[in-house]
């Protein structure tokens, strides 16, 4: 077809993208019209006559980014009872029969202002609506539509070819979400904030609690160690609450909190700056020539890093598609609106693999959640409680306080150094390689200067080094090292290659030999 022909014009075909983005501008600006006249702008006819026609099959076929279409999403089931599996959203708006594809009337419950007329585009359901989490988060929303939060519509356009219709990863996000989504969105509910933070872990994390970024930035809330030292989000060898999925909800909610009171109460500037630091968006502030009581994003976003507006626009449409999947051709799978894990106290330090063993439970989902505790097992000063699936409470609960707690050895901690070997540090201590290996969790013998390791104090190794002979010699063991025989005596690797009139900086020994290991006086 070479043309489309309306009442008074006739229209030439003309690149998808740039019709993609007179649709999506005309589509975000409310701007739609029934009555086609010829009076009208050719370019905004086409516009509402495409929309029209698109959004009569009840799929706006939008294409992604790398040209391939997205299949058809699959029909999203009611979550509660009232409505036949058949039932559109126009139906039910507009009073069409039921299986009747959306149309017009879709498009009538946006108003100019960019905001939704009806919630029932959000809750289309209505009875049964508490059973599924995602629902509960439509009904604390209160950011989206978009169209009067950024200043140009071309990053969300992006971003939104991208996803439209894209069911693997909508899939994805709730397999890793599923155990957190209903924690997060009650700290939301109780706490009075927008729905939409909801999917702020979604685009930090993907939701996956195990995630370290590049800059070190860790667990579901993207946390970094100085944001986590300020919110006392505790860091040792042992634990890091950064992983912790309830630890580090609350601190970052915490956080979140602080940025909305520090911006005037604006949530677009309150996550950006969680993004980017508060610093960068009052500099953006004072570039725009504003004040932070008139502030708002539309007027700073060019001013804000690159990558903080790539964070935004991606947060703002997932939270456009996750409030109306269905014009999204997408279905967002059913989170049960109950929770996923509950907590049970440990008696002291205990090992989560014997844990699960000793209550019949799957090993690696109880390690997923408590992913807090770096060593396999809880932290010998706390937080003394461990997070299991809500359904096995009980029965943990039970062997928990039948479990022989870990017996608490004392343990020094080593940094290693240049040179070092496993066999080496163990023999210092009077450990065996073996013991050293599964103190620090390590499953090979690789280790790296700078990292720190930690030492169980042996029965046999002594406070004191071991005596030396009458005359002060020590005779060398096979795979004994200098340091290891400064250490056994206390004293310097410098001052035993004095003693013995060692070259500087050699470290060559062989067994039997004999060195001096103590001063003349």
């Amino acid at each position: 077809m070479s043309g489309i022909r309306l009442p008074g014009a006739t229209f030439r075909r003309t690149s998808t993208d740039t019709w993609f983005d007179l649709i999506c501008q005309h589509f975000y600006d409310g701007k739609f019209t029934l009555n086609v006249s010829a009076s009208m702008d050719p370019a905004r006819i086409m516009c509402a006559a495409l929309v029209v026609m698109l959004s009569a099959t009840s799929c706006i076929n939008w294409q992604t980014a790398d040209r391939r279409a997205h299949p058809r999403a699959i029909p999203e089931p009611p979550s509660g009872g009232g409505s036949a599996p058949g039932d559109s959203i126009a139906g039910r708006v507009s009073g069409e029969a039921p299986g009747q594809p959306a149309s017009v009337a879709l498009l009538r419950e946006l108003r100019t202002d960019g905001t939704l007329a009806d919630r029932r585009l959000r809750n289309p359901y209505g009875p049964g609506e508490d059973r599924d989490t995602w629902e509960r988060i439509r009904r604390l929303m209160t950011v989206v539509p978009v169209q009067s939060h950024v200043s140009s519509l071309r990053e969300f356009r992006r971003k939104l070819r991208r996803y439209h219709g894209n069911q693997r990863f909508f899939d994805t996000i709730g397999s890793n979400a599923s155990p957190w989504l209903y924690h997060v969105t009650r700290q939301l509910a109780a706490r009075g904030l927008p729905g939409e933070i909801a999917l702020l872990p979604a685009v930090e994390s993907g939701y996956d609690a195990r995630a370290v970024s590049s800059r070190n930035a860790a667990g579901l809330w993207q946390i970094l160690p100085g944001t986590a030292r300020d919110l006392k989000l505790s860091r040792s060898w042992w634990y890091d609450a950064r992983h912790d999925a309830p630890a580090a909800t609350e601190a970052a909610l915490d956080y979140l909190t602080f940025l909305h009171d520090e911006f005037d109460g604006d949530w677009m500037l309150a996550v950006a700056a969680y993004n980017c630091g508060p610093g960068n968006v009052r500099r953006a502030i004072r570039r725009a020539g504003l004040r932070i009581e008139t502030a708002h994003y539309a007027a700073i976003e060019r001013y804000l890093p690159r990558e903080t507006r790539s964070h935004m626009a991606r947060w703002l449409v997932l939270s456009e598609i996750v409030a109306m999947p269905r014009l999204h051709n997408v279905r967002m799978k059913t989170i049960p609106w109950r929770p996923y894990f509950t907590e049970v106290a440990a008696p002291s330090q205990v090992n989560l693999a014997s844990a699960a063993r000793s209550a019949g439970l799957p090993a690696a989902e109880l390690a997923v959640l408590n992913l807090g505790f770096r060593r396999g097992m809880t932290a010998p000063n706390g937080p003394h409680r461990v997070l299991v699936r809500a359904e096995h409470a009980d029965r943990l609960g039970r062997e928990l306080s039948q479990i022989r707690p870990v017996r608490l050895q004392e343990r020094r901690r080593y940094r290693v150094r240049e040179g070092d070997t496993l066999g080496a540090i163990a023999q210092a201590h009077g450990i065996s390689v073996k013991t050293l290996m599964a103190a620090n969790r390590l499953d090979s013998h690789l280790i790296h200067a700078g990292r720190d390791l930690m030492v169980p104090v042996s029965g046999r190794a002594s406070s004191k080094p071991a005596a030396a002979t009458e005359r002060g010699v020590h005779v060398v063991s096979a795979g004994e090292s200098l340091w290891i025989i400064a250490r056994r005596y206390r004293t310097t690797v410098s001052s035993l290659r004095d003693w013995n009139h060692l070259a500087p900086g050699s470290n060559v020994l062989h067994p039997g030999q004999q060195l001096r290991v103590r001063g003349e006086g």
